[in-house]
């Protein structure tokens, strides 16, 4: 009863600190444990059904698993990072696993951050190359689709697009044009 309960105290451990790295980095996740058995599932939402867990984030999943495999922590294949905490694990195998979850959130984020960043700037390049070119519609579009919620729109580009909507307004423009 003893080693049970450490191995559960351990588990809830893994749990507890893994549940705070998804808040700190703002994962699209959560824990479950019961017992000595924890796992992370990449849905924000608890899984109560099939269809819950079918809109479960796979990739991640398999990311997080190979992520974990390819530096020596080797948990069951699934479509949930699933841990079992042994009778023979310590403190020492629990920080392992919490570190490596820890690293694998802070690359998830950066490499997201990279991703934003260089989609925004396509987006201005993409609004930008259109007013140059004359499509007027066409920029007016992609200013109301940004890639994030959120994101400021350029001064100096807004002003270039509204000064060529303003243009592009006259008494001979078709309805079709706008």
């Amino acid at each position: 009863p003893e080693a049970l309960a450490k191995a559960e105290a351990l588990n809830n451990q893994a749990l507890t600190r893994i549940a705070d790295i998804i808040e700190e980095f703002e994962l699209p996740a959560h824990t479950v444990g019961f017992g000595v058995k924890g796992c992370v599932t990449w849905s924000k939402d608890p899984v109560r059904n099939y269809r819950d867990y079918k809109s479960t984030n796979f990739a991640l999943a398999e990311l997080s698993w190979l992520w974990s495999l390819n530096r020596g922590i080797i948990t069951p294949p699934g479509l949930d990072e699933q841990w079992l905490i042994s009778l023979a694990h310590g403190q020492r195998e629990i920080d392992i696993l919490v570190e490596d979850f820890r690293e694998l959130a802070a690359a998830l984020k950066a490499a997201l951050a990279t991703k934003q960043e260089q989609a925004t700037k396509d987006w201005i390049e993409d609004i930008s190359t259109a007013v140059e070119i004359g499509r007027i519609v066409r920029a007016l579009k992609l200013a109301g689709e940004p890639p994030k919620a959120g994101i400021r729109f350029p001064a100096d580009l807004g002003g270039r697009l509204a000064e060529a909507a303003v243009a592009a307004l006259t008494p001979d423009a078709s309805g079709e044009r706008w």
